[in-house]
């Protein structure tokens, strides 16, 4: 982590770990104010006060700010000033979230061909919070955001963890993408601390099998009362604390992201550390929050932004059925993102459907995933949530599914102690079973699957392009 322009970094990567700590502190102090001031606090008091209302009341404040951010977009916004005079589109008239619908959907390519026009009129970007992210598809985007709603997302972070008893200040434990020491490096500590914000923050990208036993050694020293992180990488030291026996990290919730938690990897999660894996969906767009509750419930937070989820042809799916997240993050002022197309992939639950926990909010059955996750047939049939071929297959750390070509998928697996022939067969039966008997069906092992610039781990890689897999959708 550089903390600081290149410089900082390369003083940072060359200190003694006492000084990173420092460092890490110094910057958490310096970041501190823009994540919890005033909007903060706002955000936190609403979202408590109207934790219990129904469906039809956050419909309606869902309302209210829509048509309050529709009204913005048409006066201050030159992209949808033009679109709006181009569609006939007339904000005033707007009586329902239904009408939303007029609009057209809002692309990433969009937003980067047009980001000057999408920058409301008078908003000074040094003043903004600017965002830069390449997403899983390695095309950058640069979104500039207000304070109020920059602190608006944190306010959502914490509001959703106090569902499993933990509050801001709780020693958390964090093992994302940080690169909080150089790549180099071979001996521990692997870790950072942050004093001011109670945290300890794990590099990803040294979790070899020699190095994990540090790990959970600095995790039961730490004692976290919150994990956080990638689930890849919790999961990773969860295996290894399961095979260690290790009883004494009990933090009181796991909370995984911008990954999808996969199924096995919950299991292994929730045994290492005794306690409910917690999944949550959001992204740097600030287009969408849908959080689980206690009772496995995901929670589509309406009060965040206004979420729809539709099929190839723009339609809404049905109850059920897997559609595209397309979000209005109705706060965001400076640079309004209406009927953002945010590439992801979830399972909508029927509209009137309330969770036993009491909370409102539309309920998703499931969060699969990205566009990109998805294998593609020879016939044109996309396969979502492939980790269930590893069901029954007991030596396996990690793998991943790669596609470089419509009939071929490549299986990198990285072998646990004890794997042998059998987990291959049931494995390869597994995928067949999944993906037909018209593609050829590789093994490559590894060390460790790879990871992204990020750190981040993916279970489907395609080389295949978009164009390409959505070619051999429609010639089905």
């Amino acid at each position: 982590m550089a903390y600081g322009g290149r410089a900082q970094g390369f003083v940072y990567r060359h200190s003694p770990p006492p000084l990173r700590d420092l460092a890490a502190t110094c910057y958490a102090a310096r970041t501190y104010p823009l994540k919890y001031g005033r909007h903060f606090r706002e955000h936190m008091a609403r979202l408590a006060e109207h934790e219990r209302l129904s469906n039809d009341e956050l419909e309606g404040i869902q309302l209210r700010a829509l048509k309050a951010l529709l009204g913005h977009a048409a006066a201050r916004v030159p992209y949808y000033r033009a679109l709006f005079r181009e569609q006939g589109f007339d904000p005033e008239r707007v009586r329902g979230l239904a009408d939303l619908e007029r609009v057209p959907l809002l692309t990433k390519d969009a937003v980067r061909r047009n980001a000057s026009d999408l920058l409301s009129e008078g908003e000074e970007p040094a003043r903004l919070v600017c965002i830069h992210t390449s997403g899983t598809t390695g095309t950058p985007l640069d979104l500039y955001q207000s304070r109020a709603l920059f602190q608006k997302e944190y306010a959502f972070w914490w509001f959703h963890r106090s569902w499993a008893g933990v509050r801001r200040g709780c020693r958390t434990a964090t093992l994302a993408g940080h690169p909080v020491v150089p790549a180099e490096q071979d001996r521990v500590p692997f870790w950072v601390r942050n004093r001011l914000e109670n945290q300890m923050l794990f590099s990803s990208y040294h979790m070899s099998p020699g190095n994990l036993e540090h790990y959970c050694c600095a995790l039961e020293r730490f004692r976290p009362e919150l994990v956080h992180g990638y689930p890849s990488s919790i999961y990773l030291v969860a295996l290894r604390l399961n095979d260690d026996g290790v009883r004494t990290v009990r933090p009181r919730a796991v909370f995984t992201s911008s990954e999808t938690l996969l199924e096995h990897q919950r299991a292994e999660i929730e045994r290492a550390f005794g306690c409910k894996a917690y999944s949550y969906y959001g992204n740097a767009e600030r287009a969408g929050y849908i959080g689980e509750c206690e009772r496995g419930s995901f929670h589509v937070m309406a009060e965040h932004s206004i979420a729809e989820f539709l099929n190839d042809d723009g339609a809404p799916v049905r109850p059920g059925e897997e559609g595209v997240l397309v979000c209005t993050n109705v706060d965001n002022l400076a640079m309004p993102l209406i009927r953002y197309v945010t590439g992801d992939v979830a399972v909508p639950l029927p509209a009137g459907e309330r969770c036993p926990c009491g909370r409102g909010g539309r309920l998703v059955r499931s969060l699969v995933g990205r566009v990109e996750d998805y294998v593609v047939t020879p016939d044109g049939a996309h396969v979502g949530r492939l980790d269930h071929i590893l069901k029954g297959v007991r030596h396996v750390r990690e793998a991943q599914v790669y596609q470089p070509a419509v009939d071929r998928v490549v299986l990198k697996v990285s072998r646990d102690e004890g794997y042998s022939e059998a987990d291959e067969r049931t494995l390869l039966a597994n995928t067949r079973e999944r993906l037909g008997t018209s593609m050829d069906i590789a093994f490559e092992y590894v060390d460790r699957v790879e990871r992204t610039a990020g750190g981040k781990f993916r279970f489907v890689v395609s080389d295949m392009p978009l164009n390409e897999r959505l070619r051999v959708r429609r010639e089905r």
